[in-house]
């Protein structure tokens, strides 16, 4: 009860005046096909309106990821929401986590200009903590990703406060929680506020943040103006451009079977999250002859007499080579170990160590190749058909190395091809820095 009368207090004392449903605001529940919209009334005018979805939409959205972001303390992060310190129930950190606070960042445009702020906080209550998401975004609006979106043409009532329209929504989950969305934008600023609650409490705090962040207002976001901004490098190279970079033109192959098709090479520098990178992509040519030698054999013992796929129209699966070129992350480290060592270690199928150059032999790179049998689709589905009649039994490999050159590691990888270890080879040795 004292709960209740403190947000009644704070409401009024916050927004008396200003928290007004519009004229076609309806007085009770409105019953459709799709959502109730249910009346909420903390004292406020006519009450805030709540759009109770009825089916289980996905509110999932999707980002613009910005040229660059940067992580804010906390006098920042209070600074830019005064409204976690005026709410005694919001906390900064997970006291019940190891992972402490999911820490806030804010995107900028390559020229410093805000782009979009992403941060989380929490609700304390005695059963625990609710994780409390909002998101910022500064000229721009998060696109939902779902079919079933919100953003579609619902029929979705609006409640206004301090004349700005605002949509809350919430849907009841199969634990007798609600997840609450609010969406409301001040300017050209946008706003996204998202939680699960019971419902009761929920409703009185999604109507506590949106009332306070809307008193707020935009002006309180001028503390993360004016960032210093990082070196920042993105560019896609040409394979002779990937030889001569000055950090890892080095381990760039000289030499490339005639099978292998160079497709592109992306050279990244982010000075904020310490990442420095040459990537590489390659083709390597399908051996024809083996696989037409599998389709015919397929086909002539296949128990079905149904048309099957012509050879060219077949998925023969991924043939790639990726070849990354980054210094080794210091959390990487204790997975170096000698080849020697590899040697004579037991290792989980999963573990991938990073053995240093010195002594990699071609039957290690050959102990790196894991053979599958794949299945690519050679006929047409049909349930009352042998799945052997319809998939081709084909043996495929891929290798997954990691060689470190005294603090650079180069990571290869092949898709579940037919590259043999004796090509890969062959460009390992083929790098000025092998030798």
């Amino acid at each position: 009860m004292k709960r209740k009368l403190f947000l009644l207090t704070f409401a009024l004392f916050l927004v008396s005046g200003l928290v007004a449903c519009g004229d076609n605001t309806p007085t009770g529940i409105i019953d459709t096909e799709v959502i109730d919209t249910e009346i909420i009334d903390l004292g406020m005018s006519d009450g805030l309106i709540f759009n109770r979805v009825e089916i289980a939409y996905e509110m999932e959205i999707s980002f613009v990821s910005g040229a660059f972001y940067l992580s804010i303390e906390e006098e920042q992060l209070l600074e830019a929401f005064p409204i976690f310190e005026r709410m005694d129930e919001i906390i900064l950190e997970n006291p019940r986590s190891d992972w402490g606070r999911w820490n806030t960042h804010v995107h900028y445009t390559i020229e410093g200009e805000l782009e979009d702020l992403r941060t989380r906080v929490y609700f304390l209550n005695e059963e625990g903590v609710i994780p409390l998401d909002i998101w910022v975004g500064f000229g721009m609006h998060p696109r939902v990703t779902s079919e079933y979106g919100l953003d579609r043409d619902l029929e979705l009532e609006y409640s206004y406060v301090n004349a700005i329209p605002v949509k809350l929504l919430m849907f009841e989950d199969n634990r007798d929680q609600y997840t609450f969305d609010a969406r409301f934008e001040i300017e050209d600023v946008s706003y996204r506020v998202r939680f699960r609650d019971y419902l009761e409490r929920g409703q009185e705090r999604m109507v506590e943040v949106v009332t306070g962040l809307i008193a707020d207002g935009i002006v309180v976001f001028s503390v993360l103006e004016n960032p210093v901004i990082p070196e920042i490098r993105s560019e896609l190279f040409t394979l002779e451009e990937a030889r001569n970079d000055s950090d890892f033109g080095v381990f760039v192959p000289t030499y490339l079977p005639y099978e292998v098709v160079f497709q592109s090479a992306y050279r990244s520098y982010r000075e904020y999250v310490n990442q420095n990178l040459l990537h590489m992509g390659w083709e390597v040519t399908y051996d024809e002859m083996y696989l037409y030698d599998m389709y015919t054999q397929w086909v002539a013992e296949r128990t079905s007499d149904s048309p099957v796929f012509a050879f060219d129209e077949i998925f023969w699966l991924s043939n790639t080579l990726d070849w990354r070129i980054s210094p080794i992350r210091e959390s990487d480290l204790d997975q170096v170990m000698s080849p020697e060592e590899f040697l004579f270690t037991e290792l989980e199928p999963w573990e991938q160590p990073i053995l240093r150059v010195e002594g990699l032999t071609l039957d290690i790179v050959r102990m790196h190749e894991h053979v599958s049998i794949s299945s690519p689709q050679g006929a047409d589905w049909d349930e009352d058909k042998d799945e052997n009649d319809i998939f081709l039994p084909l043996e495929t490999s891929s290798i997954q190395l990691r060689v470190l050159f005294g603090d650079i590691l180069l990571e290869i990888h092949t898709g579940h091809g037919n590259i043999p270890p004796e090509m890969i080879w062959e460009m390992l040795i083929s790098i000025p820095a092998f030798n």
